[in-house]
């Protein structure tokens, strides 16, 4: 009976298509550039290597275990082959995944923190409502509230007092009794009375 080989016993342990069967590798290829797929649809995401400054490559004997030390983050993980020149060998393509320590995926973390955004937004989106209702509520125990109009009564211009206006009670009165003494018939007049010539 054949034994098979296990991944770490294989001589390229990440050598494996998107289905998880293994790769043949040419003998052309040797090493893995590596590229991070988005936990949704979407391209793989570039990765650099920091030391470089260029594409990050991997040895073809590379386990998962160095590569979850070289990359640091969990996630799926796109490794194309290539050559001692750097070009892509077409057609060979690897896929593997990488977990975190509590053994949640990317995905998984991402689906965690959109249902905690989730919960908040409601949580809002539930103290917005209260809030609106206390203060209907406030605004309803006080009845319809009408607003006073503002009335501005103009003065008239000042045309300066009148001749009456200037007069004291004691100046009418004085010319109202001139008046009618004026007006008052004349009894017949005696010789006493008149003035004589001598």
């Amino acid at each position: 009976m054949t034994k098979t080989k296990t991944n770490s016993e294989r001589p390229f342990p990440l050598a494996n298509d998107a289905n998880g069967d293994p790769l043949k590798m040419p003998a052309e290829a040797s090493a893995w550039r590596v590229r991070k797929m988005p936990p949704r649809a979407g391209r793989p995401k570039v990765l650099f290597d920091p030391e470089t400054g260029r594409q990050l490559e991997v040895p073809l004997a590379t386990t998962v275990h160095e590569l979850a030390e070289i990359v640091g983050e969990p996630g799926r993980y796109r490794l194309e082959a290539i050559d001692r020149e750097g070009r892509l060998i077409p057609d060979y393509v690897a896929f593997t995944q990488i977990f975190g320590e509590d053994g949640e995926d990317e995905a998984e973390t991402m689906t965690s923190r959109g249902d905690v955004v989730s919960q908040m937004v409601q949580l809002l989106s539930h103290m917005v409502d209260a809030n609106t209702r206390v203060m209907q509520a406030m605004a309803s125990a006080f009845g319809t509230v009408h607003p006073q109009p503002h009335v501005v009564v103009e003065q008239p211009a000042a045309t300066g007092p009148t001749p009456a206006a200037q007069m004291n009670m004691q100046d009418i009165l004085t010319a109202v009794k001139g008046i009618a003494e004026m007006r008052a018939p004349r009894g017949p007049t005696n010789g006493a009375g008149s003035a004589s010539a001598s």
